[in-house]
């Protein structure tokens, strides 16, 4: 039986996006035994993927697996697909010492398209979704692209779905300012979700959106549920189920959430759906101001806004969200 082995390391987001082509070698390839290499902080992601037969967590102050390269060695991979493609996965393939049968391929970053885009604000033709980019050096040995999206399987053997829910996600954080909604519109949000439309609210995120949550929650001024601060992928992934839609930033809940197929309402600010990373459906609605010229100023997003005024994120009201919320939940099941 022939077997292949994923490399992705990091973040989060980018793992989440990852778990599209793990599906897709499976359906393709069935006859394919599929590892992953990832890196050790975002292994949650593959934990109960019944796709994937071995899981390589990479601390990143040691760079490799004793595992990964002894189990390489003795069984050289057919194929190793680095989706990565920087130094620290370079030096990780390297460490395997693959054979010349070994077929390594890795993924066009598209470099260029991406600074044309930031600098010159030159949008491509076409989008070209990063799930799509992922399977694009696999197209030759055959395997199909899908719809299907991605998955972050739980410990219950499934993927979300079609689950009794009762609130609204709110998952404000992300990691660069550019990319956060002001607190106070989500603020504003919130109040008309509990006040307007009597929802249920919860608040979600890790550790480092605690002291956000707190100051919104305070804005807010209105009854929520605190779900944020969650230690772990898997503490995200309960509070998700309690959700019938979830609005977050261009954030890494917001791949999280779509993994586990909940409507989701993105937020776009300093980054763009041209850069690859939205999520798309029927059940995602994209809020963005397309006519704020100065975007995207990054492709991952700025500690601050490089003009001052933040106009992609400071434009865009409560009313602006609530509509897109409104929008997706005709169509929600």
């Amino acid at each position: 039986m022939q077997s292949i082995l994923i490399i992705r390391l990091s973040s989060l987001g980018d793992v989440i996006l990852a778990t599209a082509l793990v599906r897709q070698i499976e359906r393709s390839l069935p006859q394919m035994n599929i590892d992953v290499a990832v890196d050790a902080r975002f292994s949650a992601v593959w934990a109960h993927n019944p796709r994937v037969r071995r899981v390589y967590p990479i601390e990143r102050s040691v760079g490799t697996s004793d595992d990964l390269t002894k189990g390489a060695r003795q069984a050289p991979y057919d194929i190793i697909v680095d989706l990565q493609k920087n130094r620290r996965s370079g030096r990780l393939i390297s460490s395997l010492a693959p054979p010349a049968t070994t077929q390594v391929v890795s993924i066009h970053k598209h470099r260029l398209e991406k600074m044309l885009l930031v600098w010159l604000k030159k949008r491509p033709k076409r989008i070209t979704s990063i799930i799509e980019r992922y399977w694009k050096p696999l197209a030759r040995f055959g395997v199909d692209l899908d719809p299907h999206g991605t998955e972050v399987w739980s410990a219950d053997g499934t993927c979300g779905g079609d689950l009794p829910a009762t609130h609204v996600g709110i998952a404000p954080g992300a990691r660069h300012d550019t990319k956060r909604w002001p607190a106070e519109r989500y603020a504003e949000l919130i109040r008309q979700l509990v006040e307007q439309r009597q929802q249920k609210v919860m608040l979600l995120g890790g550790p480092d959106d605690v002291q956000l949550c707190d100051r919104i929650a305070e804005l807010a001024g209105v009854p929520l549920q605190r779900a944020d601060g969650a230690r772990d992928l898997a503490q995200t992934v309960q509070a998700l189920e309690s959700c019938r839609i979830v609005v977050s930033n261009d954030s890494a809940v917001m791949h999280l959430a779509t993994a586990r197929q909940r409507p989701v309402v993105a937020i776009f600010g300093s980054t763009v759906r041209e850069l690859g990373f939205a999520p798309t459906g029927d059940h995602v609605r994209i809020v963005e101001r397309e006519d704020v010229s100065c975007r995207p100023c990054s492709h991952i997003g700025r500690d601050r806004c490089p003009k001052g005024h933040f106009d992609c994120m400071r434009l865009i009201s409560a009313s602006d969200v609530l509509a897109a919320i409104d929008d997706v939940m005709r169509l929600a099941p």
